[in-house]
């Protein structure tokens, strides 16, 4: 995720690896988008939420490192269609 040109967003992603200092790609998300938030768990898991694409953006995508890739996890409520922060929509997610 991110932008080019501040207007274009992305569905790539990538990795920071902190033992050797370089990044390394996540491959893509079903969605592109910008502006998100992005929370990363103790287990490796990543989670990306919300922000913008063409328009405003109310999926949550998981990548699981190790082969596991990106899924697409339940939908931000479909009428808030704005960035919601990680902390909350995972609190939510674990109830």
């Amino acid at each position: 995720g991110g932008a080019v040109d501040f207007d274009t967003p992305l569905a790539t992603a990538e990795i920071f690896d902190f033992d050797t200092g370089l990044w390394n790609s996540a491959g893509s998300m079903k969605d592109a988008r910008m502006d998100h938030s992005t929370v990363q768990l103790k287990s490796g898991e990543v989670y990306v939420t919300g922000g913008f694409g063409l328009n405003p953006v109310d999926s949550i995508e998981v990548y699981r490192p190790g082969g596991g890739g990106w899924s697409t996890a339940e939908s931000i409520v479909s009428n808030l269609k704005l960035k919601i922060p990680a902390l909350f929509v995972l609190q939510r997610m674990s109830h």
